[in-house]
């Protein structure tokens, strides 16, 4: 725990999680400003609500962007210590096990907490700004029992801890493509193109499973908030635990030829 909390606090006090944190935020602006012109023409009297469920929809493209601030707060830090040569001062100073365990989950947690920032930033703003919901707003049926009893707590709860588990699949992501190069471009760009080939190859979202897709994408006709929100949930966890194992066996691999 007290490698853990160092790492943490390294990566929390780096410019580079402000610098995340703004192009997070910067993210949700383009695309709200996409989404705005859209519901300009089709849907003139918006609501913040339709908007947020907008911008995670497959037709507006930034969304796509958001897997890039959550590697960029702490993907690198792997890379860091390969050019910097503290791994090996690192590594025989504990376990393999807790050095691959901090490694891995120190970057997933920083890239968990951008992007619950971003989230919830962008619908504070737009729940003070924007009226929440009116005649003809689009949401899911699994979020009406939410939005009608006005439970915007947990409507916040819930869309901000899907986000960190998303931010969570990015930077694991990130951090198994620092175990084979230290090329900063690569270990940024890769979750992002990831997803995205993976969503024109199949037609399945990974990032807008944590908005607005779950049910369109895969047909849950329910109007329980808990049983999509699990259903969610254990994809974006399988997803961490698949980069989890990847990196452990590409990372031991590494460690062995540095020691």
């Amino acid at each position: 725990m007290h490698y853990l909390k160092a790492e943490l606090s390294r990566g929390l006090r780096a410019p580079k999680f402000l610098l995340a944190i703004f192009v997070c935020l910067g993210v949700y602006i383009l695309g709200e400003g996409y989404q705005g012109w859209v519901n300009i023409i089709l849907y003139p009297n918006t609501t913040w609500i339709h908007e947020h469920n907008g911008f995670m929809m497959e037709f507006n493209p930034f969304r796509s962007l958001l897997p890039f601030p959550a590697v960029l707060a702490a993907g690198s830090m792997l890379a860091e210590d390969w050019e910097h040569h503290s791994l090996y001062f690192q590594s025989t100073r504990c376990s393999f096990n807790t050095y691959c365990n901090v490694k891995f989950f120190t970057p997933c947690i920083i890239g968990g907490v951008v992007l619950t920032i971003g989230v919830i930033c962008y619908l504070g703003i737009m729940a003070v700004s924007v009226p929440a919901y009116g005649e003809g707003t689009y949401y899911e049926s699994f979020m009406e029992p939410v939005i009608l009893n006005h439970q915007w707590g947990l409507y916040f709860v819930y869309f901000a801890s899907l986000q960190f588990f998303l931010g969570a699949v990015c930077a694991g992501m990130g951090c198994i493509v620092a175990t084979l190069t230290i090329r900063r471009g690569m270990i940024y760009l890769f979750p992002m193109l990831f997803f995205a080939m993976l969503e024109i190859a199949t037609q399945i979202t990974i990032v807008g499973l944590s908005g607005a897709q779950s049910s369109i994408v895969f047909n849950l006709e329910t109007d329980s908030p808990g049983l999509v929100y699990c259903v969610i949930a254990v994809i974006l966890l399988a997803f961490i635990l698949v980069s989890y194992i990847l990196f452990r066996i590409l990372f031991r691999k590494r460690v062995i030829e540095w020691q």
